[in-house]
């Protein structure tokens, strides 16, 4: 489980962001630091709820782990 593990972006990661009933395609930059809220999902293996500078955005777990280190826990 990566839940509750902070990883810093080594590369600029696609995330998605939901704004009402739209889902946006945004752009984490590479230092970010983000924080796995829950994941991987039960439901889908491969996504991550994500908290990354207040904002909640979906990532997947691999971008995660390829362009990521650890950064500690919460």
């Amino acid at each position: 489980m990566l839940s509750g593990k902070r990883f810093r972006l080594k590369a600029e990661t696609i995330a998605i962001e939901t704004n009402g009933d739209k889902r946006i395609a945004i752009h984490v930059p590479a230092g970010s630091v983000v924080t796995v809220e829950i994941g991987p999902r039960p439901d889908d293996r491969r996504m991550l709820d994500i908290l990354w500078e207040g904002r909640k955005i979906v990532m997947f777990a691999d971008d995660i782990q390829k362009r990521g280190e650890p950064a500690g826990e919460v």
